[in-house]
């Protein structure tokens, strides 16, 4: 019996031994698997940050393309515009030099009779 009992308690400390180790083991685990989720975060911050430094230069880059843009419309409208009225007042000028011309024959035609 006393051999049974000296079984019995060896058997008891290894398990209390191996509860030990496996409780260790899982404090390990706790404390890697905390560190990781800090380590993820950190670089979740990372990457959102850089994301957002991406953006933001793509953002201004596109501001400067639309704005030449812009200009090269606003220029392009101009110079339309200025062909056009110096169309306008082409043909104003020749309608206004014909009218003249008319009126100056019609006031001849009335003056001979």
């Amino acid at each position: 019996m006393a051999e049974a009992a000296s079984v019995i308690n060896k058997f008891l400390q290894a398990v209390a031994e191996a509860e030990e180790k496996l409780k260790k083991i899982e404090e390990e685990l706790g404390g890697d698997a905390a560190r990781l989720l800090a380590k993820a975060d950190e670089m979740a911050r990372s990457l959102a940050e850089e994301t957002d430094k991406i953006i933001e230069e793509y953002r201004r880059r596109l501001e400067k393309e639309l704005e030449k843009e812009l200009e090269r419309l606003e220029k392009e409208y101009r110079e339309r515009e200025e062909r056009e009225l110096s169309s306008l007042r082409d043909r104003i000028e020749r309608n206004r030099e014909r009218a003249v011309e008319e009126a100056l024959n019609l006031l001849a035609r009335v003056v001979r009779g």
